[in-house]
């Protein structure tokens, strides 16, 4: 059914609520005596006050690299070097999904163990199997598939809700939320979806993730209560990861996601401006149109008007002419691939919607 191919189902070992940090001591104690953490100066100044005082009690040392800019083989070879040459026997991440996805790599290439802590819940980074990673001018390489999943992720709501700007939590429920009509359109347009089981599930799981996050939404814009706040980043992070990690042999990623990898390719002070979800939310009223889920657009159309989150590729900057419409046409036509003319005619349909909003 996976063609023998193995398959790591997201971080094993998730702990979440207020003060889960204070277990940090013990899972990194199951690793090593000594950790690289990965973080950048903004992140560390929040969170070494929850990452220190466990590590310490546990009579674990640890090194800081001090990540900053993207995931690009510059910052993980570095912290992989920084990590050898200082001993370094695990590989803590905290920060959003580069920084996280630089840990990953890192860890992979000292052969440890890597343990996560979001500092906000806009990617499923955290506990996701891959990691993304970005050539040096911010153009994406693709997926890297490091040889273990996290080992253990800690979404400490001290970090995530007290600290974090709602904005980012938003973004990672966009993203979230378009796993549902990507996967939607590899079954029923693409040609990448192997049908078995694990991507079976995954469809369901992502519809699930659509309509509970769709639901969430306006709470979340208001005054979200604790349980509301758990159940969001629950979703965003984990079951996320979950459903990225069940659909890997039919792959859970299509237009929205393509159309980020192109604004990262021709408009790289975009991408490094904009959240990964705000990207891939600009083009996923498209999305849905394609699938012909014209109720859920107009549902997610009012979740983003009241997130104030771009509706179209233009509200991130991009032109909004013919020209630049025609180029990201030929864009997803070559990553899709588009190989029939059906397919082709499908995605020039509803093309306007990726200049202007209806």
């Amino acid at each position: 059914m996976r063609n023998g191919e193995l398959i790591q189902f997201s971080s094993p070992r998730y702990y979440q609520g207020r003060g889960v940090l204070e277990k940090l001591g013990q899972e990194a104690w199951l690793l090593g005596r000594r950790a690289l953490i990965v973080a950048d100066d903004t992140v560390w100044e929040k969170a070494n006050k929850f990452l220190l005082p466990p590590l310490k009690e546990k009579g674990i040392t640890w090194f800081r690299y001090p990540f900053s800019g993207i995931c690009a083989e510059s910052n993980y070879a570095r912290a992989a070097q920084a990590g050898r040459g200082e001993g370094c026997d695990l590989v803590i991440g905290c920060g959003g999904g580069r920084a996280l996805d630089t840990a990953k790599i890192a860890s992979d290439l000292m052969e440890v163990r890597c343990i996560t802590v979001p500092s906000s819940a806009a990617t499923c980074a955290a506990t996701a199997w891959l990691s993304v990673h970005y050539r040096e001018d911010g153009s994406m390489i693709g997926n890297y598939w490091v040889k273990f999943s996290p080992f253990a992720t800690f979404s400490d709501l001290r970090l995530l809700v007290d600290q974090c700007p709602m904005r980012f939590h938003i973004a990672g429920m966009i993203d979230a939320m378009a796993k549902f009509p990507e996967i939607v359109y590899n079954i029923g347009k693409g040609n990448v979806y192997v049908r078995n089981a694990f991507s079976d599930t995954a469809a369901v799981v992502a519809r699930h993730l659509f309509d509970e996050l769709l639901s969430l939404g306006p709470r979340m814009l208001k005054r979200p209560s604790e349980e509301e706040w758990e159940r969001m980043l629950a979703l965003n992070l984990q079951i996320t990861g979950l459903t990225l990690a069940l659909a890997c042999g039919g792959k859970q990623a299509a237009v929205s996601h393509q159309l980020y990898a192109y604004v990262c390719d021709r408009y790289p002070a975009v991408a490094r401006h904009r959240l990964h979800g705000e990207i891939v939310g600009a083009s996923l009223l498209y999305q849905l149109r394609l699938d012909g889920e014209e109720e859920a657009a107009r549902a997610l159309k009012s979740f983003l008007i009241s997130a104030g989150a771009p509706l179209c590729m233009t509200d991130l900057g991009l032109p909004a002419g013919q020209e630049s419409l025609q180029d990201m046409l030929n864009y997803l036509m070559e990553k899709l691939p588009v190989e029939s003319d059906g397919e082709e005619k499908a995605l020039r349909r509803h093309a306007g919607l990726l200049i202007a909003s209806e």
